[in-house]
């Protein structure tokens, strides 16, 4: 048993600094607005914004591997709103997923039940 409640603690340590990066995250997103937002919405307003969906696709093409079979992100949008709605939505889906590392992260921190042990 002690050999468990020392693995047990040993695990736990080794879960602080993931618990700590979390934190740092969570600060992090909450403390800024989506500036991406803002800056299509200005280049809508001064009539930039066929340059800026040009070169976010090029950035984006050039810099990233296509996965064979699979759109590249670059091929999803063709103009700012679907810029907007691209990343609005891959925002929330990293929210989502971001709670759900959240949430397993969680379960770990708390004492191991009698079946993990055994």
């Amino acid at each position: 048993m002690s050999k468990s409640n020392a693995e047990v603690a040993e695990a736990h340590q080794a879960l602080q600094p993931v618990i700590q990066t979390i934190h740092e995250l969570q600060r992090k997103i909450r403390s800024s607005s989506p500036w991406w937002l803002d800056v299509i919405q200005s280049a809508i307003q001064y009539a930039i914004d066929e340059e800026l969906v040009q070169r976010v696709q090029n950035d984006l093409t050039s810099n990233y591997k296509q996965q064979m079979n699979k759109l590249s992100m670059a091929d999803k949008f063709r103009d700012c709103r679907g810029l907007q709605y691209l990343l609005t939505t891959q925002m929330e889906e990293v929210k989502k997923l971001q709670k759900q590392v959240r949430e397993a992260v969680k379960n770990l921190e708390g004492p191991p039940s009698k079946a993990v042990i055994e």
